[in-house]
């Protein structure tokens, strides 16, 4: 209710600079990025707020997210030359996210090298940025060695961390570094350091598309069945690849199983498909 923000604030009779923050954090979340600029531009002066890093940080993430990368790289430079600012660690994770989404290899050198250099702490955020520069590149086995920094460092890995390597290593179809990076996902605590880092659904189906593109059906059967478990339901297309793959190396009966699955967790016109895959492909 963006429209409903702007009116309360508005009504507000000396507003600061954490009201300012929410109304622009309203604006950003609903992808209002023009409404951002402008608020940014025209209220502060007329009611008397002092913008600080929070809202330059919101201010920096909608500059990224329109990819307006150099005003936004300005912007980062002119906090602390012109407005006596001096960035976070967030300001710096939102450049970098930025630049990583570009491809832009040298800057985001830069930017961690400036983050280095200044001697801020790197937090989560900024790891698994750097996690996903290497697998982006190809080099997942170098992120999966930054994973083990973190952990000395006493940063805890999470969700993010994890998928972001099995991601990395699914698209280096190295199927068995993937495997081994979800038993180390689940075999690890969270932040709370009481509870396992949960796989996602994303996570399952990044690891069943890939050993399925490598034929790899009965390992792929075990991760699905875990998915299953959890209610999570693969892509149609996926599983008929799976199922197609276990008739035909004679697993009928697990085939027939996991249509059956599929059935359970699906509804509408996907129990349809399901029923119909089954008398095409298992009869």
């Amino acid at each position: 209710m963006p429209d409903h923000a702007a009116q309360t604030f508005q009504q507000i009779p000396s507003p600061t600079e954490h009201s300012f923050c929410a109304l622009l954090t309203a604006y950003h979340k609903q992808q209002l990025f023009e409404r951002v600029f402008q608020l940014f531009d025209s209220v502060p002066i007329g009611r008397g707020i002092l913008p600080g890093v929070a809202a330059h940080n919101v201010l920096l993430a909608s500059l990224c997210q329109t990819g307006k990368m150099d005003e936004a790289r300005n912007l980062l430079d002119e906090m602390r030359k012109k407005k006596g600012l001096e960035p976070d660690i967030v300001s710096y994770n939102t450049i970098l996210n930025g630049f990583l989404k570009r491809g832009d290899q040298d800057v985001f050198a830069d930017i961690l090298n400036e983050i280095n250099c200044k001697a801020i702490a790197p937090d989560i955020v900024t790891y698994n940025l750097k996690m996903a520069n290497f697998c982006k590149r190809k080099e997942s086995f170098k992120a999966e060695e930054l994973l083990d920094v973190m952990i000395y460092k006493g940063i805890h890995p999470n969700l993010s961390t994890f998928n972001t390597l099995i991601k990395g290593f699914c698209n280096e179809r190295d199927s068995d570094s993937a495997m081994r990076v979800f038993k180390r996902m689940k075999a690890t605590n969270g932040a709370s350091g009481k509870e396992r880092i949960s796989p996602s659904a994303d996570t399952y189906i990044l690891l069943i598309r890939c050993l399925v593109d490598k034929e790899e059906f009965t390992q792929a059967l075990q991760v699905c069945k875990e998915c299953l478990t959890r209610r999570y339901a693969p892509p149609f297309e996926t599983m008929k690849v799976l199922i197609n793959g276990l008739a035909k190396t004679s697993k009928v009966d697990l085939a027939k199983y996991l249509v059956e699955k599929m059935r359970m967790v699906n509804k509408g016109d996907a129990v349809a498909a399901w029923t119909k895959l089954e008398g095409e492909l298992l009869v």
